[in-house]
């Protein structure tokens, strides 16, 4: 019985093809995907960025009617949050949103403190300086006094 090398080559075949692709994670991979881990909550922030919104349609008298009480924006705050748990192109969204209104709320203060600082010296009314103070106050939790004015004689 003589052997040909022709007798051999399914064998070789099988030995140079590259392994098969697999399609995901290698097996005995020990990192887990992010399906069904719960998102952190972005309630907080939410409720934040939409109390300084607040804060802006409740300083411009005409629309003082349409600004939020604290009851609307817990339930927005909780219902943003709830479809971003749901929706990943939807909090991408609003984490750009929130980290774009970080920025807004240092311009929204400063611009606050200004505008005391305007009323103070007679260049807005003098209300204005007690209501900017409280609004200030529902920022940061601290208080914010009205500095008495000096008696013009």
């Amino acid at each position: 019985m003589s052997v040909s090398p022709n007798d051999f080559k399914p064998a070789q075949e099988g030995l140079n093809d590259p392994a098969p692709k697999r399609r995901g994670r290698p097996p005995g991979s020990k990192n887990k995907s992010g399906a069904g881990r719960p998102r952190k909550t972005l309630e907080v922030q939410i409720g934040a960025m939409l109390t300084t919104v607040n804060m802006i349609v409740w300083a411009i008298p005409p629309l003082q009617p349409d600004a939020l009480d604290a009851a609307e924006i817990a339930a927005l705050a909780k219902a943003l949050d709830e479809t971003a748990r749901n929706n990943p192109k939807f909090r991408g969204y609003l984490e750009a949103a929130l980290a774009v209104g970080s920025g807004g709320q240092l311009l929204g203060v400063v611009a606050m403190i200004g505008a005391r600082r305007a009323s103070r010296h007679g260049m807005l009314p003098p209300e204005m300086d007690g209501m900017i103070g409280s609004m200030l106050q529902a920022t940061t939790h601290e208080s914010a006094e009205a500095v008495p004015l000096p008696n013009a004689q």
